[in-house]
């Protein structure tokens, strides 16, 4: 008997637009992808209805496949661009 193996991949998603978010829950549906939407603790960088706190995901021993960012500002006024900065320091 063989099995197929399927390789599944975390994704991190900063994206308010419930459009794009639907186009990138159908990608991640179809690509066996899981998107991890992110927050801080603070409250100033992330989205909403996050439940994954970004440093908690970034400290963690976790490989992720694509970071998908919005170049728009999210609900609490922050961009990618600056997410991204947060992630890279």
């Amino acid at each position: 008997m063989t099995a197929k193996t399927q390789i599944v991949s975390k994704v991190l998603v900063h994206e308010c637009n419930e459009a794009a978010l639907s186009v990138l829950k159908e990608v991640c549906t179809n690509n066996n992808l899981v998107g991890l939407k992110v927050c801080t603790g603070n409250n100033t960088i992330g989205l909403r209805d996050a439940t994954n706190e970004i440093n908690d995901v970034m400290q963690s021993n976790v490989d992720l496949g694509a970071v998908f960012l919005s170049e728009d500002k999210d609900f609490n006024g922050v961009s990618g661009i600056e997410l991204c900065s947060k992630i890279h320091r």
